[in-house]
């Protein structure tokens, strides 16, 4: 069987939610009343539990209402694909239910199918990114520990967008591994710039891929430059023309409520803004604020670190791989870009840099070296031991059976691998 044909990848997807699911609420018995925002729930209709994110409310009404989409009460303004997407699902799903369906079910059907969506491009580009074909049990472990990066993991049962920055730095390292230039990569750059309508921190992966593409050819065409950044600010400069003409205002939550990287346009320009936080909207705090929650997510995944600088040791050569190099590249200037945002709820947008370094380190070196399934089963394992809920309360990780059950495989898949390299050198000896 081939991997990457379509119906598969989405048997793939939709039986890895009800084994996530499964193993996390049934298996596990999360409980996440102790996290901030979100709380279970027991939902008799579809007889499930689900976690309810403080989130679902601003969605649930932009996605119904068009006046409320474009009024100050709507933090997802900027959002529209997102919220667009959302709308047509609720519309088709409420039209095959034939109103045997609440309208809170349908919402959150529709907000489940499309993670899921997006959890079938992040496996889609996977595949063309690790050069995966037949689907046989390394390659589907490959798939399978991707989609179980705790963030996302969780992602896939609220309405949160974040799994797009996954699916954003898949498809950048993809097409820097098969692209040599800047000249040919009109497709990219268009979709860079219709991704910034889901998820505005597209922007900066266009940025990324072109400062890269220069570091490594050596070429520098303004042009071409311009050009390319031309296609990723088009979609959003239409988008603002659009609502401008409409009679609508432009309200961009991040900026007015938070502050959200504006904060230092208004420090060089010289306005008083007050903002929701302030403590680290400052030329000497944000820094010292970013390094904090940088901390707490060393603290936070600490068995992960250890785990993946044990396999970097064992293969220093990684950092000749394209690949490592380009996820290297592209982890410094992601962590850069959100320390500059001036909001610092824990590490939660640490995790869009480091945190995706963290899991997409240890699967590749596992698959380019090993293929070792002991080692896919330990990081999976770890993976589901990090109870993983966007903790805005929660600064370390406390040790459980399946963090000890990971550590025992890892020194399992050492002993074994060593063992297998000593054989090797005594047989030329």
């Amino acid at each position: 069987m081939i991997i990457k044909k379509p119906i598969n990848l989405i048997l793939i997807v939709t039986a890895y939610l009800f084994v996530a699911y499964s193993v996390e609420f049934i298996f596990l018995s999360v409980d996440a009343s102790y996290f901030w925002c979100i709380s279970t729930n027991f939902f008799e209709s579809i007889n499930a539990v689900l976690p309810i994110h403080c989130d679902e409310g601003p969605y649930r009404q932009a996605s119904e209402s068009l006046d409320f989409f474009f009024s100050e009460n709507n933090p997802y303004q900027k959002r529209p694909i997102y919220v667009f997407f959302i709308s047509l699902l609720r519309e088709l799903l409420s039209f095959l239910s034939f109103g045997l369906l609440s309208n809170y079910v349908v919402f959150r059907f529709s907000m489940i199918i499309l993670q899921l969506t997006i959890l079938f491009f992040i496996g889609f580009n996977a595949i063309k990114l690790f050069n995966l074909k037949k689907l046989n049990l390394e390659n589907l472990l490959v798939l399978i520990t991707i989609f179980s990066i705790p963030n996302i993991r969780w992602n896939l049962l609220f309405p949160s967008h974040g799994n797009l920055t996954l699916l954003l730095l898949i498809y950048t390292l993809r097409k820097l591994n098969s692209t040599n230039n800047l000249d040919n990569d009109f497709t990219y750059f268009t979709i860079i710039g219709l991704g910034a309508l889901l998820h505005r921190s597209a922007i900066i992966y266009g940025f990324i891929f072109i400062i890269i593409k220069v570091l490594v050819t050596n070429r520098f065409s303004i042009k071409n430059i311009l050009s390319n950044l031309f296609l990723v600010f088009l979609p959003t400069v239409l988008y603002e023309l659009s609502i401008y003409f409409s009679g609508y205002q432009s309200f961009d939550w991040n900026r007015e409520v938070y502050g959200q990287f504006y904060w230092i346009l208004d420090i060089f320009l010289g306005r008083e803004s007050l903002y929701h936080d302030m403590s680290c909207q400052q030329l000497s705090t944000f820094i010292g604020c970013n390094l904090n929650v940088t901390k707490y997510f060393v603290q936070y995944f600490l068995i992960g670190i250890i785990f993946l600088v044990i396999l970097i040791i064992l293969n220093v050569k990684v950092f000749q791989n394209t690949f490592f190099k380009n996820l290297l590249l592209s982890t410094f200037f992601i962590y850069i870009f959100w320390s500059f945002q001036g909001l610092y709820p824990n590490f939660r947008f640490v995790n869009y840099s480091l945190g995706y370094f963290l899991f997409l380190g240890l699967i590749f070196i596992n698959y380019k070296y090993y293929k070792s399934r002991v080692l896919s089963l330990c990081i999976l394992i770890y993976q589901f031991s990090v109870l993983y809920l966007e903790p805005y309360s929660v600064l370390k990780l406390n040790l459980n059976y399946l963090s000890y059950l990971s550590i025992f495989l890892f020194f399992v898949f050492l002993f074994h691998s060593l063992n297998l390299k000593l054989r090797k050198n005594d047989k030329y000896v």
